[in-house]
């Protein structure tokens, strides 16, 4: 993500609130509550440019965004796997139990 006022980077990382936090943002960040967050196109997933939402606090809890979405209207979510192995533990994939036969 980007700061749109400022050009810091950082990560925005959800956390299942409404308002997910920036992190990994330089300590020295000039970032301001109604600081628009867009997309940086880093890493080529999604392009430069995209509004995301707006800083709606700096304090405590770090740097909170209040995105754009309005969840109500969602209906279409892509998940985004960047294969980053070796970061969180593997889980084991069961395959479901195959119905027996009589």
């Amino acid at each position: 993500m980007l700061i749109e006022a400022s050009r810091e980077r950082a990560v925005l990382a959800g956390d299942n609130t409404a308002r997910p936090r920036l992190i990994y943002l330089s300590p020295d960040a000039r970032v301001s509550p109604g600081d628009r967050v867009v997309t940086s196109g880093h890493g080529g997933a999604l392009p430069a440019g995209l509004p995301v939402g707006v800083i709606a606090e700096v304090g405590e809890r770090g740097v909170l965004v209040q995105p754009y979405v309005d969840w109500s209207r969602l209906d279409f979510v892509r998940l985004l796997d960047y294969g980053l192995t070796g970061i969180l533990p593997s889980v084991p994939v069961t395959p479901p139990a195959k119905a027996g036969r009589k």
